[in-house]
């Protein structure tokens, strides 16, 4: 199974419970797949445009978009006067999950969209720049900085109250989610399990923050 790195938590643990016969590889790449030739069964996709849309043998189920929105603690986020403007943004700590692949990343942009058709550029010096969601996620909560975090990774901490969304009218660039799999000829029982779980699973998660 494919997933992309670092879009979403996959809820893999109640499903093997379920199946404790079952065992399933995950490969989490961002790289193009060829589910046919690497033999992958599954595949999350976060990418827009055309990657196996219209591929013999291979399916597709959209699972909606995914887009980043500005979250902080609730201490943090309470420095924040009610009616402020989105750009004291500049003037406070933030955090950046992004790879810092070039070396030491001592600077880092956000490009911000509205539904009206605003645009906002954010330019801004991180106190951590990670690719890892769980960092990231750590430090935004104890407050470290405000981060621009894709909404079904900080989904929970939102519903739980220990993240608050800052500018809710602003967000990042929606990218398409989808789940591809191969065709249904010849599908083994557990890769149809795990693909109507995981298409049930994300019904659910899924919410609008």
């Amino acid at each position: 199974m494919r997933n992309p790195t670092p879009i979403v938590r996959l809820p893999l643990p109640p499903f093997l419970l379920r199946h404790p016969r079952v065992q399933l590889q995950l490969l989490a790449t961002d790289r193009r797949t060829d589910l046919i030739d690497e033999r992958i069964h599954v595949a999350l996709r976060c990418r827009p445009g055309p990657e196996t849309d219209g591929v013999p043998g291979v399916e597709l189920r959209s699972l909606g978009v995914v887009r980043r929105v500005l979250v902080a603690s609730p201490e943090l986020a309470s420095t924040i006067r009610p009616g402020e403007r989105i750009e004291s943004l500049n003037a406070m700590p933030t955090v950046s999950m992004v790879d810092p692949v070039s070396g030491w990343l001592e600077t880092d942009r956000w490009d911000l969209d509205r539904a009206d058709g605003a645009r906002l550029v954010v330019h801004h010096e991180p106190r951590i720049a990670s690719l890892g969601a769980d960092a990231v996620l750590e430090a935004v909560r104890a407050g470290v900085g405000v981060g621009l975090v894709q909404d079904l990774l900080c989904a929970a901490d939102l519903r739980s109250g220990s993240l608050v969304r800052l500018w809710p009218e602003w967000y990042s660039a929606e990218a398409p989610l989808s789940l591809e799999f191969t065709s249904a000829r010849g599908r083994l029982p557990a890769v149809r399990a795990l693909i109507d779980y995981l298409w049930e699973s994300f019904a659910e998660a899924r919410i609008r923050v």
